[in-house]
């Protein structure tokens, strides 16, 4: 672990996603009070879902996919003394904001003077320049980063993911996670998946070349804007029945992408290989793509 992510601060899990449903848990039984939790939407769901089902209060910046994010930068930063959590999934799911670790570092400051937390989402970020997360920096106070096994490694189904935070932050999620929270197997399979050096370096060149490859054909066969990440694309749509039709038509083809339709967003996974990406070409190429879209 600490090898892979510059960091020997972490706590393994069984997925990113069991970390989720805990912080609320640990705000509130290390603070003694409800949280003011700043989020950006559109943005990975389980955050939103897993603070209102403790009854914190949530505090939503939106930000429209594609769009230059210096005004949202800007409104979080007017909004900073106010909130005792902000949290932030770069790159973001599924609109690929990326934020800058100069930026991150400096709201994790100030937030960290009020004593608030600023927890990090980077399950989506093992396929971009390693330099670009914040584990090294994990043991700062305030700070809570998450990383997940299911994404990059494709291995959703063995449930693991990292906590990295202070010991303080690390020690009293443990005790919340009870006993043999990671079975063996999965510890024994992560292991291997964070030492296969050689293994990282092929799929993340692979990974490069058809997140390209799908950019391109989704701007070269639809006329809609595409905002990509390395290992998804997104459509934005101007009608939320626009997002509709093109899923459902997918769907019948057994193409299977993720909606976001009150955001007008069409989220379209990495395809595994060339032929799938061939079979993605065809089902666009139908007449009612390419006369309406």
């Amino acid at each position: 672990m600490a090898g892979y992510y510059d960091s020997t601060a972490g706590l393994e899990g069984p997925g990113s996603q069991h970390f989720i449903q805990l912080l609320p848990t640990l705000f509130r039984m290390q603070r003694g009070k409800t949280a003011n939790v700043g989020l950006i939407v559109p943005t990975y769901s389980d955050h939103i879902t897993s603070w209102k089902y403790h009854n914190h209060n949530l505090v939503f910046f939106e930000h429209k996919c594609g769009e230059n994010p210096d005004c949202l930068i800007t409104e979080i930063d007017a909004a900073l003394d106010d909130l005792d959590v902000l949290i932030v999934v770069t790159p973001n799911n599924p609109t690929g904001l990326h934020f800058p670790r100069e930026t991150l570092l400096a709201w994790r400051e100030r937030l960290d003077q009020q004593g608030s937390w600023l927890i990090v989402d980077e399950a989506f970020i093992d396929s971009q320049e390693q330099h670009e997360s914040l584990c090294p920096q994990a043991g700062l106070s305030g700070l809570i980063i998450l990383r997940s096994i299911g994404k990059f490694f494709g291995l959703a189904g063995i449930r693991s993911g990292f906590l990295f935070a202070s010991s303080v932050i690390r020690n009293d999620i443990r005790r919340l996670q009870g006993s043999w929270p990671v079975s063996g197997p999965t510890l024994w399979l992560t292991e291997q998946c964070l030492q296969d050096v050689n293994w990282h370096r092929w799929a993340t060149t692979r990974i490069k070349s058809m997140s390209q490859s799908l950019h391109e054909q989704l701007n070269s066969q639809l006329n809609v804007p595409v905002v990509s990440s390395q290992l998804f694309s997104t459509l934005v749509f101007k009608q939320e029945q626009e997002a509709c039709e093109i899923f459902t038509a997918l769907a019948s083809k057994g193409i299977l992408t993720r909606i976001f339709p009150k955001a007008r967003l069409l989220r379209v996974g990495l395809p595994d290989s060339e032929e799938t990406l061939h079979r993605l070409s065809l089902a666009l190429n139908c007449e009612k793509f390419a006369t309406e879209y």
